[in-house]
């Protein structure tokens, strides 16, 4: 999918966008939000900003992200872009409950 078909921008004259919301990026990399969520949690993932409440990325370092988690083999050392995949998907809450995404 293209970057101009996410951000749905007109091609006359309008400015590419520097950030990408959320959703925008969980559809740019073909992920869940719930999988951004999770990587912002466990500091994996792409880099991300936050300007008030809202939470954007980069499209510079999604670029950048994208390009460092390439593979030849499966042996191959992981990096932080490969760290929240890895992560269990229980979570304790608040409550001290389990919580499972």
């Amino acid at each position: 999918m293209g970057l101009e078909k996410i951000c749905r921008t007109k091609p006359r004259g309008a400015v590419t966008p520097a950030f990408l919301s959320e959703k925008q990026t969980a559809a740019y990399l073909n992920m869940s939000v719930q999988w951004l969520r999770k990587c912002r949690a466990n500091g994996s993932g792409p880099d991300w900003k936050k300007f008030g409440q809202a939470i954007r990325y980069p499209i510079a370092d999604l670029e950048n992200y994208i390009s460092q988690s390439s593979r030849k083999f499966t042996g191959q050392n992981v990096e932080k872009a490969d760290r929240c995949a890895n992560t269990s998907r229980d979570w304790k809450s608040s409550s001290g409950t389990k919580v499972r995404f």
